[in-house]
C-alpha cells in the first residue's frame, strides 16, 4: 500500500482529494475548485507527488501566474495546498512544499453607488428601450431595494415573501446564503411597494 502511495502523481491525489472535499462544499464551492484543479493539470498533473518541491511550486507560480486576476491565482494557490495537506496527512509527502507561496494581494476596486436620480433613470431607461428590457430592470430593483447578492435574488420565491408580517426570508435556494444560514429580512416600504408592482 505504502509503494503504491509513492507513485501517485498530482492528477491522482487530486482525483482522491476532490471525491472527500465535494460533499462537504456548496455547489458553488465545490464548482471553484475543480475548476482550479483543471486549470494546475496543464502544469503538475503528470508529476509524481513525492518528487514535488518548493521549486516546483515556484515554477508553476511563474508560468502561471501572469496574465490571471489575482483572486483566480489565491483559488488555485490553496487548492494546491489543500491537495498536498492532504498528501502529507496521507503519508506521500513529509512536509508540504507549496506552503512557500505566497497569496497575492487582491486589487481594491472602486463601487460607484448611484444616487436616487440616477438609479430611477437608469431603470426608467431599460424600461423605455424595450419590452425585452424589463426583466433585467426588476432584477436591478430588487437588487438595490433588497440588498441580496445576485444568487440569491434569483433564487427567492413568492412563498419567502410574507405580506402580512412585513418580512421576507433569504435562503440562497440550492446553492445556499453564504454563511449557509436563512435570514429573515423587514419588508421595508420601498421594497414592498416594488414587490406589490411585481406581483
Amino acid at each position: 500500500h505504502t509503494k503504491a502511495r509513492s507513485t501517485f502523481t498530482f492528477n491522482e491525489c487530486a482525483a482522491r482529494w476532490l471525491g472527500i472535499v465535494t460533499p462537504q462544499l456548496k455547489l458553488s464551492s465545490a464548482r471553484r475548485r475543480k475548476t482550479s484543479v483543471e486549470q494546475i493539470r496543464p502544469y503538475l498533473g503528470t508529476v509524481l507527488v513525492r518528487n514535488i518541491t518548493a521549486t516546483t511550486c515556484e515554477a508553476w507560480a511563474a508560468k502561471r501566474g501572469p496574465g490571471i486576476a489575482a483572486s483566480t491565482y489565491n483559488n488555485e494557490r490553496d487548492t494546491i495546498i489543500a491537495i498536498l495537506n492532504y498528501a502529507k496527512r496521507e503519508g506521500m509527502l513529509l512536509d508540504n512544499p507549496a506552503l512557500v507561496l505566497r497569496r497575492r494581494k487582491l486589487g481594491k476596486s472602486r463601487i460607484v453607488i448611484p444616487s436616487k436620480p440616477e438609479f430611477e433613470t437608469l431603470v426608467a431607461t431599460m424600461r423605455a428601450l424595450d419590452i425585452r428590457y424589463y426583466p433585467g430592470a426588476n432584477l436591478i430593483e430588487f437588487l438595490a431595494y433588497s440588498g441580496m447578492r445576485l444568487a440569491e435574488a434569483t433564487s427567492i420565491l413568492w412563498q419567502d415573501v410574507d405580506f402580512d408580517n412585513g418580512r421576507f426570508v433569504v435562503t440562497g435556494g440550492e446553492l445556499g446564503t453564504k454563511n449557509h444560514e436563512a435570514r429573515v429580512v423587514p419588508l421595508f416600504p420601498a421594497m414592498r411597494a416594488f414587490l406589490e408592482r411585481l406581483r
